[in-house]
């Protein structure tokens, strides 16, 4: 059964508590401290004992009561009683759903539930970040939960505890089965864009079994720049100094340099889905303008994980890191495909055309497909319909269902609202 808990004990069955504790005498605060002090000396079952008598104080506030039941789930979790313990904290959240403790209570008592659902564990990825818990206890309980998630076969949302912390205000969307979907989406906005347009979009997008996670840039975009302020870049791009965007040139390592350092937190970030039970070969980046450039730079890179199918969409390579020497053994291969548009003067087909050859001599798989400009990503049906296509075949298990997609209007419908989103950025 689901780790929900039986039904919280009605308190005026309690027994009344030994009277050698000084508890008929003594206020529900008093009370409490020394339910704190009966846990600190290993007597959890005296301390619940505490804990729930002082819940018959008429007096106490909701603060009061929230603590209260957060240290009955404590209690519980020491007795391994994990259902009343994950009940208690809920009991605790329903008065206080902003309580840093009780979300931590919540989050361990689940990570060491064997009965905990499928659900129950995609939420504990919640409750654990909602918890602002010290490193020590994040690894400890993560560890935990991707044990059991593990063990079931399925996979968790990214624990953005866990992340670099210009990642940790990332929009995670589920698909239809929490914990089931084969595949999971990571989308890079353009430069000065932000991520809520278009985890919407993803959302619109509908692809088969798969989560999603919309990121923000690393960089915040002077705000005099953006007619909608904030906005969020992947590498250095402005010159602010000079009032113009940075040209590369052979003695040019702004905008690299910048871009290596977000390549190292994409690359932490695809290890984060590694240890949460993504596959690799299910892992997709979808980058728009300058994005995209930010994923294939994952490629270019070559170090570490990196996704088994990449989209570009309106991108190229950085012009500075065509140059690299192409490391020796060989790297896993990611299926690519760059879309480019036509008289597109940001992504010329000189760059493109240069961009795939390098990628091909890496050992990745490169599409290029040329289709009519848009606004925004997948902002054309052409557009829209030439990624379908794209991933259908790189995930043959999808490919039905995306192939139906693109028959039933559904391509001209994300067009249509990848427009709308992007005009109406919040």
């Amino acid at each position: 059964s689901p780790c929900v808990g039986p039904r919280l004990p009605d308190r005026s069955a309690v027994p009344k508590a030994s009277s050698k504790r000084g508890l008929m005498t003594v206020p529900s605060d008093a009370a409490r401290a020394v339910g704190n002090d009966l846990f600190r000396q290993g007597d959890f079952r005296g301390a619940a004992d505490v804990y729930l008598r002082a819940l018959d104080d008429p007096a106490l506030d909701r603060s009061s009561v929230a603590l209260l039941y957060c240290n009955l789930a404590a209690c519980s979790t020491r007795l391994s009683r994990w259902q009343e313990a994950v009940a208690h904290a809920d009991a605790a959240l329903n008065l206080e759903p902003c309580l840093r403790k009780a979300h931590f209570r919540k989050a361990s008592a689940v990570s060491m539930c064997p009965s905990a659902s499928n659900v129950e564990l995609c939420r504990a990825v919640f409750h654990l970040d909602e918890a602002r818990a010290g490193a020590h206890d994040v690894v400890k309980i993560s560890a935990m939960l991707r044990s059991l998630a593990a063990q079931r076969g399925i996979r968790l949302p990214l624990i953005r505890s866990l992340l670099p912390d210009p990642f940790r205000n990332c929009l995670f969307s589920h698909g239809d089965s929490p914990g089931q979907e084969e595949h999971i989406v990571i989308c890079l906005h353009g430069f000065g864009d932000k991520a809520p347009p278009y985890s919407r979009l993803l959302e619109a997008m509908k692809i088969p079994s798969s989560a999603s996670v919309s990121l923000n840039g690393p960089l915040e975009v002077c705000p005099e720049l953006l007619d909608n302020p904030p906005g969020f870049s992947w590498f250095h791009f402005f010159d602010e100094k000079a009032g113009d965007f940075i040209s590369p040139s052979p003695t040019e390592t702004r905008r690299l340099d910048s871009l290596d350092g977000t390549v190292e937190m994409l690359r932490q970030l695809m290890e984060q889905l590694l240890a949460s039970g993504w596959q690799r070969e299910n892992v997709l980046f979808i980058g728009f303008a300058q994005g995209g450039t930010a994923a294939l730079q994952l490629l270019v890179d070559g170090r570490g994980p990196t996704p088994g199918v990449v989209v570009a969409v309106a991108a190229a390579c950085l012009e500075e890191s065509l140059g690299r020497p192409v490391p020796d053994g060989s790297p896993e291969c990611s299926q690519v495909l760059l879309l480019q548009r036509d008289d597109d003067p940001a992504t010329p087909a000189q760059l493109v055309n240069e961009s795939v050859s390098f990628l091909a001599r890496r050992g990745h798989r490169v599409q290029r497909r040329s289709v009519p400009g848009a606004a925004g990503m997948l902002g054309s049906e052409e557009e829209a319909r030439a990624f379908y296509e794209f991933l259908g075949r790189a995930w043959d298990q999808s490919s039905r269902g995306l192939e139906r997609m693109v028959g039933a209007g559904e391509v001209q419908e994300v067009a249509r609202l990848e427009v709308v989103e992007l005009d109406e950025m919040d």
